[in-house]
Formats: C-alpha cells, sequence, structure tokens
C-alpha cells in the first residue's frame, strides 16, 4: 500500500515520489487521507505507460525515441525534443 504525503499547510497528497512537487521536507504522511485532494501530476504518472515514445513530427514521421522525465515536468528524447504530458479530466 503507498503512503500519501503533503505539506504542511497543503491541502494536495501526493503519492508519486516522481512528481515534481513531492514534499520532501515539512510533510505529513497517511496510508489514507481523508481531506483534501489527490495531485493530478502524481495522477497522471500513474496512468501514462512505463515507455513513452517522443510524439514530435520530424520529416513527416514521429520521431519515436523513447520520452525521458527531467526535473523540470517536462519529457525529452534523446535529440532534445521536449514534451510536456498533461491529464485530461472529462467530467
Amino acid at each position: 500500500m503507498s503512503n500519501y504525503r503533503k505539506a504542511i499547510g497543503s491541502v494536495v497528497w501526493h503519492f508519486s515520489s516522481n512528481c515534481t512537487t513531492w514534499p520532501t521536507n515539512n510533510y505529513i504522511v497517511s496510508r489514507n487521507p481523508l481531506d483534501g485532494e489527490i495531485c493530478s501530476e502524481c495522477t497522471a504518472l500513474h496512468v501514462l505507460p512505463s515507455v513513452m515514445t517522443c510524439p514530435v513530427i520530424a520529416n513527416k514521421n514521429p520521431c519515436g525515441r523513447e520520452l525521458v522525465r527531467n526535473s523540470d515536468g517536462f519529457y525529452y528524447c534523446p535529440l532534445g525534443h521536449r514534451t510536456h504530458i498533461v491529464e485530461i479530466n472529462s467530467k
């Protein structure tokens, strides 16, 4: 079972240590948060495939190289294409 963290004074719970806003100090831990909200970036990271490929079109073809997440929240391929993955909620 995952532990959730939220920064003291925040209402957002995180469960992915790969999240760019994962609390690393001054945080509260819970196995089952009952208040606040769940981080959308953590949720997106949870549902993304383990290997993503670059969607950038170059010379009429997708780049297709494996993406690696950087600390700035963007994903990069070996050629330097930068991609931002956004979770879309359909409500």
